[in-house]
């Protein structure tokens, strides 16, 4: 008789005495350094926020190119997710399933964006520079999916305790508000001002470096928190699946809750894509309120704000469940941002600024960290339902395809997201623009309403989609009980047969 070993195994659900499923746990800490992979790609995200500052002011493209350039590019970036997903759940070598695209992944981001930000700029033919910046995009673009791929598909082998999985949810949340906080208050208090202005080589040469530095910790960190979990006794039902693209398919049209769920949180970050797209922020903050450092105090105030109610928002998910938590976060962040859209239209240059601290600058304050830190709180859920999803596959069909799954949703999910700078772009080109707006443009009434309803006007109908589609979402806490019973009795029966 062969003995399995199988460790790291504790009783958690909460059903009947003799319902008791024995669950995948893991320690907080391995919860926390996992949690790091997503803010070692996002090191990455944050950068490229900036990138049509860079291929409009640095690399001399149109704007009309670079939206169309940029676009095309995120649907690449959309079109290599199945094709990772696939590899992922083929994989199962000497380091597991996810440490190699992990490690390779951002390898590939390191020499991409070294070359994509210090070789574009010296080459002195146009057309040979453009070809350039398209092919290294495309290498970066690889290299992000191969990390990225990993944060959503790696959760459901960490842990697959209900109560657990929201931690995942808290850790990504601080982190991402960290990166996402910290680095535009650098960019717009610091940079913007020592270089003078978003469109300078200077200020990607200061940025690069240190995205890089930080990213490789963040991913050793991270390889550290899946060390011990990366490995077959966690992989669903113990059985590696031989997975063929046409099941791609077959998921999308029979798992209704990957349906779901890929409607609900795709549109909240299409909308939340242009609504933090550096040029809206240039134009509501620098030009509407006349402050562009306010762009960059204000995410640190959201920061704070965000850390307290992402506490908040993951204890309410591991005593409810996600799903009843994801709903309560978005309407919420959908009340605080309809606020916000009355009080800026009813404003008037100037009128909201830390140097105008009046009721505006008071209110505008409030609602955009408790709507902002909201958002965080259910976006950042999503990724631990994405590991429900995955379960719920297994319970539907058998397969433990974590790849398939998780990248799915990024497909779906970039693709949609890939018209953020296009919707930008070309709505300043509809409003007269040629080149995009920057901190010495003129205000105007367009510009405002147009910051106005990127701003808010687009995460709020995002919103109300998430909200209608989360009433067809079937995984309550209820329903995954059930999941996780069944899929603890295939593997007691998976691993039986292995040792006869």
């Amino acid at each position: 008789m062969k003995k399995k070993k199988v460790n790291d195994m504790d009783h958690s659900v909460n059903s009947s005495s003799s319902n008791r499923a024995q669950l995948n746990r893991a320690k907080i800490w391995q919860i926390a350094f996992f949690a790091a992979n997503n803010l070692a790609t996002n090191c990455y995200a944050v950068l490229m926020i900036y990138v049509s500052y860079f291929a409009n002011g640095v690399a001399g493209f149109a704007i009309s190119t670079v939206a169309i350039l940029l676009t095309s590019l995120r649907i690449f970036d959309g079109i290599t997710d199945p094709i990772v997903g696939a590899l992922i759940d083929r994989t199962n070598g000497k380091l597991g399933k996810f440490r190699p695209f992990m490690i390779v992944g951002n390898l590939i981001l390191m020499a991409s964006i070294s070359s994509l930000f210090y070789i574009t700029p010296t080459i002195t033919n146009g057309t040979t520079r453009l070809l350039f910046f398209i092919i290294i995009y495309m290498i970066y673009v690889v290299g992000y999916t191969l990390q990225t791929a990993v944060t959503k598909a790696g959760q459901s082998v960490l842990t697959s305790d209900p109560k657990q999985r929201p931690l995942f949810a808290l850790f990504d949340t601080l982190m991402v508000l960290a990166v996402f906080g910290l680095v535009p208050v650098y960019v717009s208090t610091v940079l913007a001002k020592k270089y003078g202005g978003l469109g300078t080589i200077e200020l990607f040469h200061d940025m690069v470096p240190k995205v890089i530095i930080f990213s490789a910790i963040c991913t050793v960190i991270a390889v550290i928190g899946i060390w011990s979990k990366d490995r077959k006794e966690f992989f669903g039902t113990g059985v590696n699946p031989k997975v063929k693209m046409k099941d791609y398919l077959d998921v999308i049209k029979k798992n209704r809750a990957l349906q779901m769920l890929i409607i609900a949180a795709t549109s909240d970050k299409l909308a939340l894509g242009v609504a933090t797209n550096a040029t809206v922020g240039i134009m509501l903050y620098g030009i509407f309120f006349g402050d562009y450092a306010l762009a960059g105090l204000l995410s640190l105030a959201g920061l704070v704000g965000g850390v307290l109610i992402t506490i908040v928002g993951v204890t309410i998910a591991r005593k409810i469940d996600q799903k009843r938590a994801y709903v309560t976060f978005t309407k919420l962040a959908l009340t605080c941002y309809s606020i916000i859209a009355v009080l800026l239209l009813f404003s008037n240059p100037g009128d909201i600024s830390f140097t105008n601290f009046g009721l505006p600058t008071i209110l505008f304050l409030i609602f955009y960290i408790v709507g902002y830190g909201s958002y965080m709180v259910a976006g950042n859920l999503s990724i631990p339902m994405i590991a429900d999803c995955t379960d719920y596959e297994t319970y539907l069909s058998g397969r433990y395809i974590p790849g398939m799954i998780g990248t799915l949703f990024s497909f779906v999910d970039k693709l949609l997201n890939s018209l953020s700078s296009s919707i930008v772009g070309f709505s300043v080109i509809l409003i007269g623009f040629k080149i995009l707006p920057d901190l010495d443009t003129p205000f105007t009434n367009s510009i405002k309403y147009l910051a106005i309803f990127l701003f808010c006007g687009l995460p709020i109908l995002a919103w109300i989609t998430s909200i209608i589609a989360m009433k067809h979402y079937p995984l309550d806490q209820e329903m995954m009980e059930k999941v996780q019973i069944k899929i603890l009795e295939t593997k007691k029966q998976a691993l039986a047969e292995e040792e006869l």
